[in-house]
């Protein structure tokens, strides 16, 4: 998921509202979440993308920029920051 994300892909999450997956999703509004097995509102939207795909380009923004957290030069030098501090 991280891959789709940092490409800025559009993701279609499919899950269980109590999932985490979905919370991080939506919360963060990084892509389209559907309650699982919810096959009309996955269509529905589905739909809406087909229908004006230039009204999710946010999604794929929030998304790459989201994934940039867990990037390894930001982790690494978040890590010698740390290390840095200890000394």
């Amino acid at each position: 998921l991280l891959g789709i994300m940092a490409k800025e892909k559009l993701t279609f999450v499919s899950a269980d509202t109590e999932s985490e997956i979905y919370k991080v999703i939506t919360e963060n509004k990084l892509g389209i979440s559907s309650d699982f097995g919810k096959i009309d509102q996955l269509e529905k939207q589905l739909s809406d993308y087909l229908a004006n795909p230039q009204s999710f380009e946010v999604y794929k923004k929030n998304a790459y920029r989201y994934v940039q957290q867990f990037d390894r030069q930001h982790v690494l030098s978040n890590v010698l920051e740390q290390i840095a501090q200890i000394k």
